[in-house]
């Protein structure tokens, strides 16, 4: 599918785009026309020396790599307005979150659970696999709020991550008191190390239960005798992962007594010193079927990148010389 990059839409005013034919997710551009950029690029690195980098470059190769991410608490803010007129609220609802269990994702989750203002379920897994099984939804579910008419609801928040660093290097990302680059996603890295090494184990390690099951799982969804990138594999990922929790879901529900929503992404630790999250899926489950709810989520997104709010979600770089 094409998509329309930053570059593009900083060249001509446009409204939100829809997402492409056979895609499974995109959105509206990370940036306004009018969008300005902070250089600074690690805000948990305040302690050491900023070093440059090319910002332009660093928000192309971003939306490039990641086409409609937009700031995770955008991204949340968006969905529980959508959400909520659908009757998911912290009255009728569960969130189940599944993020790697890396730092990185957590703010993620704080910031859900502070705008809900209601705590989630954690379902997750390294890299943000979903290995709980129908025990695990179970138990959330059973905490649920039911409504009048003995409804219940549930939302799935699920993602893989993976970072961009400063010299739009995939995988690198600065973390507190190391001097040198960290990497993310660790297991994920691991697992792509030992494919191009042609010596995947996918034997169950007692010893390393969670990454011996996603070597097994991700495999599937990989081209034979293709070397992914990183990008690739986390992009596999996140349709295993997907994959995983409708299974999962199905299996574990009764539409007649339920509905439940699933939202999934990526999250993206970039070099601004903020995690953005690329949109994959967002749908409704009920007895009535599954419906796309997309198309309402990008209408929220055009309009926050029309406001004031998304020009100011940058601050400090010019960005008017990006075509010179």
């Amino acid at each position: 599918a094409i998509h329309l990059g930053i570059v593009s839409l900083l060249r001509t005013s446009m409204p939100a785009y829809s997402r492409p034919a056979g895609s499974s997710g995109s959105g509206s551009s990370i940036l306004s026309e009018n969008s300005t950029l902070n250089p600074n690029p690690c805000a948990c690195c305040d302690d050491t020396e900023p070093v440059p980098f090319d910002v332009q470059g660093h928000i192309v190769a971003l939306e490039e790599c990641f086409p409609g991410a937009v700031p995770e608490p955008v991204l949340i803010d968006s969905m529980i307005s959508v959400l909520g007129k659908h009757g998911f609220n912290a009255a009728t609802s569960i969130n189940l979150v599944s993020n790697c269990r890396d730092e990185l994702c957590r703010p993620f989750t704080e910031y859900l659970d502070a705008k809900w203002t209601s705590p989630s379920f954690n379902i997750s897994s390294l890299a943000g696999m979903v290995f709980c099984g129908r025990t695990g939804f179970g138990a959330a579910m059973a905490h649920s709020p039911v409504d009048a008419n003995g409804m219940e609801r549930y939302v799935f928040w699920v993602a893989p991550h993976i970072a961009l660093s400063g010299d739009n290097t995939i995988g690198k990302v600065m973390r507190p008191g190391r001097a040198q680059p960290s990497t993310a996603c660790g297991a994920l890295l691991a697992v792509l190390g030992e494919i191009q090494n042609s010596r995947l184990d996918v034997n169950l390690n007692s010893t390393d239960i969670e990454m011996s099951l996603i070597k097994q799982r991700v495999m599937s969804y990989l081209q034979y005798g293709h070397q992914p990138s990183l990008n690739e594999l986390t992009y596999a990922v996140h349709e295993c992962i997907l994959d995983d929790v409708r299974t999962t879901a199905e299996a574990t529900v009764d539409l007649g007594k339920c509905e439940y929503v699933i939202i999934s992404g990526i999250q993206v630790h970039a070099s601004m010193g903020r995690t953005f999250f690329w949109p994959g899926s967002m749908c409704k489950y009920s007895s009535k079927g599954v419906e796309d709810l997309y198309t309402e989520y990008n209408e929220k997104i055009g309009a926050w990148r029309a406001s004031e709010a998304s020009s100011l979600v940058f601050a400090d770089q010019d960005l008017s010389n990006l075509f010179e």
